[in-house]
């Protein structure tokens, strides 16, 4: 079947063309919903719910727009996500949360050399799974979804200031996470005189 034939399919609630496009849109919405949620096995559940709804939302995707069926999934699949997390975590935003990050952090570098870290895409979502709920869905909206802190507080509920905040703070805190602690003292250079 073409992609044109499968997405008209689709539409039309045939399964199988339904089954095809989850078959080959199904690994990057995921990777969506692992950066909203805290874990993969809350990501898997956004990730289904998120399919539903996209089944269920099916006759308002226009063929003729000019839009992807991924651009049009992965804003049905943000959608989701969002409300898992308001549903499912304790979503605080606030002006003066702050959450401490952990120095003894395996995330952090030991060794103390940037040319040393070797950060992978794994460890950088781990980090952002790991922000408070309200940093990381901020964090993503605004680095991932590329929208603006006014777009942000209209769709969250929350006022520009708290959005920049949050933003902020969980900038600091991946900040810490990335950057190498000390060099260690035997590393350091001994004034022999």
């Amino acid at each position: 079947m073409s992609a044109d034939l499968i997405l008209y399919k689709f539409k039309q609630g045939n399964n199988i063309a339904f089954q095809k496009l989850y078959e080959q849109y199904s690994s990057a919405l995921m990777g969506v919903c692992l950066r909203f949620s805290r874990d993969r096995a809350h990501a898997e559940d956004m990730l289904q719910e998120g399919f539903i709804k996209i089944y269920k939302a099916r006759k308002t995707f226009d063929l003729e727009s000019g839009f992807s069926f991924y651009t049009w999934a992965k804003r049905i699949m943000i959608n989701n996500a969002i409300n898992y997390c308001k549903r499912n975590y304790r979503y605080v935003f606030s002006d003066t949360q702050l959450e401490l990050v952990d120095p003894d952090s395996e995330l952090h570098v030991s060794e103390g050399y940037k040319s040393e870290l070797a950060l992978t895409e794994a460890k950088l979502l781990k980090m952002i799974q790991e922000l408070p709920d309200g940093y990381r869905t901020i964090f993503n909206l605004y680095v991932f979804e590329n929208l603006t802190h006014l777009e942000i507080s209209e769709y969250l509920g929350i006022s520009v200031n708290t959005s920049k905040s949050q933003l902020s703070r969980a900038r600091k805190i991946l900040q810490k996470r990335i950057e190498p602690l000390p060099a260690k003292e035997e590393n350091k250079k001994v004034n022999v005189s």
